[in-house]
C-alpha cells in the first residue's frame, strides 16, 4: 500500500516512515499541500497522512483533495496532538477517514492506516459499480450510445436550455439503409457489427457537447446544441460519406453500408414537433432513393 506524509515535524515523520515501512508500506513525503496533492496523484496513493500543523492548513488540504475528481478516493488521516473534539468532528464531516494522535503508538499507526486504505478501496469499488450501473441505465450496450430514454431526456433538457438562453439547436435522425437485408444476407451478428461501427463513427465526428443515442433497431438520433440548420446539414453529409466510403469490416468480410439522414433545426417548437420534422425529413431521404441527407 502507498502512503504520502505531509508532516512538518521530522521526528513524527521519521517514526511514521519506520513503522509503516516495516509493515510493508511504500512511503513518500511532501513538504506542503501542493506537493502532497502532486505526489498523491503521481503515486496513486492509498492514504495521505496530514499533520494538523501543516503550513497552509490541514483542513484546507483535505477540502481540496476531496473536491478533486481524481484524488477524492484517497483516504486522509489527520495527525496531531492538539486536536479537540470540534476539530475532529469537522475533519470527519469533510471526508477524513480517521484521526491519529501523537505521541504515536506503532500498532495504532498500522491499524488506522490499513483501515483508511481499505476505505479508499471500498470507495473505488463503489465508484466503479456506480459507473457500471450508469452504463446499464443510460447507455445502449451494442452501440455505446445513449439509450432511448436517456437521449430523449437529453433532448428535452437541451431544448429547455436553448429556449431559456436563446440558443440554437438541431437534430439528426438516422436510419441504416436496407438493414433488414444486411441481417438476412449476413446474419444478425454482422448486423450488430454494423450498428457497433456506426456508433463508433458517430462518436468520432461529434463535438464535446453533442449527444447521440439509439432510439431502437437501426434508428439513431443525434442532438447538436448551438447548431444552426447549415451546421447540422454539414455534419449529416460528413456522416453519410464516412459510411459510404469505408465499408464495415465484419467476420463475413467487408460490408458496404449507407445511411439516410433527416436533419431539423429547432424553431421554438416543442420536442415532439422537432422530432416529427426530423422524422419527415428522414422519410423523404428514403423516398428519394436512400443514401442521402435531407433537411427539414
Amino acid at each position: 500500500m502507498i502512503a504520502i506524509t505531509a508532516i512538518p515535524d521530522f521526528a513524527t515523520r521519521r517514526e511514521l516512515t519506520t513503522v509503516l515501512t516495516e509493515a510493508g508500506w511504500t512511503l513518500d513525503h511532501a513538504r506542503d499541500g501542493e506537493e502532497a496533492l502532486a505526489r498523491c496523484r503521481d503515486a496513486e496513493a492509498d492514504v495521505l497522512l496530514v499533520h494538523e500543523a501543516l503550513p497552509g492548513g490541514a483542513i484546507g488540504l483535505l477540502d481540496r483533495l476531496k473536491r478533486d475528481a481524481e484524488l477524492f478516493r484517497v483516504a486522509v488521516v489527520l495527525v496531531g496532538d492538539g486536536l479537540n473534539v470540534e476539530e475532529v468532528v469537522s475533519a470527519m464531516e469533510r471526508g477524513a477517514a480517521d484521526v491519529l494522535r501523537t505521541p504515536l503508538v506503532p500498532a495504532d499507526v498500522v491499524g488506522r492506516a490499513t483501515a483508511a486504505a481499505r476505505t479508499k478501496a471500498l470507495v473505488k469499488e463503489l465508484t466503479a459499480q456506480n459507473n457500471r450501473l450508469e452504463e446499464l441505465v443510460l447507455f445502449d450496450e451494442l452501440t455505446g450510445l445513449r439509450n432511448r430514454r436517456a437521449i430523449l431526456n437529453d433532448l428535452d433538457m437541451l431544448v429547455t436550455g436553448a429556449a431559456r438562453h436563446g440558443l440554437s439547436l438541431a437534430v439528426l435522425m438516422l436510419d441504416v439503409d436496407h438493414f433488414k437485408a444486411i441481417n438476412d444476407e449476413h446474419g444478425h451478428r454482422v448486423g450488430d457489427d454494423v450498428l457497433r461501427e456506426i456508433g463508433a463513427r458517430l462518436r468520432g465526428r461529434m463535438r464535446g457537447g453533442d449527444v447521440a443515442g439509439r432510439l431502437g433497431g437501426d434508428e439513431l438520433l443525434i442532438v447538436l446544441p448551438s447548431t444552426e440548420a447549415g451546421g447540422a446539414d454539414s455534419l449529416a453529409r460528413s456522416i453519410s460519406s464516412s459510411m459510404r466510403d469505408t465499408p464495415v469490416q465484419t467476420p463475413s468480410g467487408p460490408v458496404v453500408v449507407t445511411v439516410s439522414i433527416g436533419s431539423a433545426a429547432w424553431l421554438d417548437d416543442d420536442v415532439e414537433m422537432l422530432l416529427e420534422r426530423a422524422d419527415r425529413a428522414l422519410y423523404s431521404a428514403k423516398e428519394q432513393g436512400r443514401d442521402r441527407t435531407v433537411p427539414a
